[in-house]
């Protein structure tokens, strides 16, 4: 290839500093012994409110996590017993655990 030589795209077309590729690029997958094109556009059954789910399970989770560790700090450097809102806030750790694993089992479904 010389050094000063046009780039093409998967057109054929070439490339200046000034032009673009007129189709999108597309990405192939291995599938064993063969490739086969992956289309790059999202899966609108995984983004949208799947992200969303996948979001709040992730929140609550750690907002239960925050509580437990509240609860046995107030145990450690406290007399007094921990209050009845940290035990609440720690109820959201397996809230979230249990939607984290409804959205894995939603989004790990095959499309037809």
């Amino acid at each position: 290839m010389q050094k000063n030589a046009p780039r093409t795209c998967l057109t054929g077309r070439a490339i200046t500093p000034q032009s673009t590729c007129d189709q999108p690029v597309s990405a192939l997958a291995f599938t064993g012994t063969t490739l086969v094109p992956v289309d790059s556009q999202p899966n609108p059954s995984t983004s949208g409110t799947g992200n969303g789910l996948f979001r709040i399970a992730i929140g609550l989770f750690l907002v239960g996590l925050l509580g437990i560790v509240a609860i046995f700090a107030v145990k450690i450097f406290s007399d007094t017993p921990p209050g009845l809102v940290l035990y609440l806030f720690a109820l959201a750790c397996p809230i979230g655990f249990l939607l984290a694993i409804v959205y894995t089992l939603r989004s790990g479904r095959r499309a037809r």
